[in-house]
């Protein structure tokens, strides 16, 4: 039952994403409401088949055990090492992030995923949250993580979504107000998704073909906030994403995402990663259709 539950949390908010971008481009970009409907219904099909496939899948632990405690735990030190290192040492959050990541990776690999999406959690604003709410949304985080192990397994995105359900719940419960974002010009938009194309292969590459982990690979790439993002599209393995042509695909729609969505839910760590599993999910759905659509019937004379 927890997996559905925490196949549920992840839809959600994957779907209330797409909800805020089409809103934005409804009355100044039709074609892209149009092209966000498209993959919002792309979606819908791949989170119903995540739903379809909870009941066959190995579940790999049960809710309340040791192991349990451990990521619970894991996600929650990453979650605070994070926090600690933007807010009290000033390290940029996408560093401090990259840095809490690769260290676990390096020195604690069995929990390197569990503190790598608690490190995410650490990526918000102390403009939207003081000690306390923070303390709120990580426990919460702490605790979808545990309830979500199982399912969505593969996604690229699924630890940031995870990260940003605990965030916006504690914003709710703490009537915490979000940041308002920033509009992108025509020019910068192109900028964004070429940035984030590059980010979801390269990440992609480092991450199947020189085989460096999925934590590491996403770890190393600091340079800009948008290929730091692009890069946990990456991180989706050959199952959900078959090749390279894919992940630059979905790249793709990621930074569109990026884009239209900039407005929307400012401050929480982490809308990177929700972005991510929104244009994996997007592709995964349509990749579905094409192999699963009628090729038509072959006639012989």
């Amino acid at each position: 039952m927890r997996q559905y539950f925490g196949a549920a949390i992840l839809g959600f908010f994957v779907l209330y994403l797409y909800f805020e971008g089409s809103i934005q481009a409804y009355s100044s970009h039709p074609v892209i409401f149009g092209f966000l409907i498209l993959l919002m219904l792309l979606t819908t099909l791949s989170i119903g088949l995540v739903f379809n496939r909870i009941e066959k899948a190995s579940h790999s632990y049960p809710l309340f055990g040791k192991e349990a405690l451990i990521d619970f735990l894991s996600v929650f030190l990453g979650a605070i090492l994070t926090f600690f290192l933007s807010v009290y040492l000033e390290v940029n959050a996408v560093l401090a992030s990259g840095l809490i990541g690769t260290l676990a990776a390096i020195f604690s690999k069995p929990y390197a995923v569990a503190i790598f999406c608690g490190s995410f959690l650490g990526m918000s604003s102390p403009e939207v949250f003081d000690v306390f709410p923070f303390f709120v949304a990580t426990v919460l985080a702490s605790s979808i993580y545990v309830t979500a192990k199982d399912v969505f397994n593969g996604f690229g995105g699924k630890l940031g979504t995870i990260a940003l359900s605990g965030c916006f719940i504690a914003t709710l419960i703490h009537s915490e107000p979000l940041l308002e974002g920033s509009l992108y010009g025509f020019e910068y938009s192109l900028l964004i998704i070429a940035t984030a194309f590059l980010g979801a292969v390269i990440s992609n590459l480092l991450n199947i073909r020189f085989s460096q982990g999925a934590v590491f690979s996403s770890s190393g790439m600091t340079l800009a906030i948008v290929m730091f993002g692009a890069s946990f599209v990456g991180m989706s393995n050959r199952k959900v994403l078959g090749n390279e042509a894919l992940v630059g695909l979905t790249g793709v729609v990621f930074g569109v995402l990026f884009v239209v969505t900039a407005h929307a839910l400012g401050g929480l760590g982490d809308k990177l990663g929700t972005l991510a599993l929104s244009s994996v999910l997007a592709i995964y759905g349509a990749y579905f259709l094409y192999t699963h659509f009628p090729k038509g019937v072959e006639t012989h004379e």
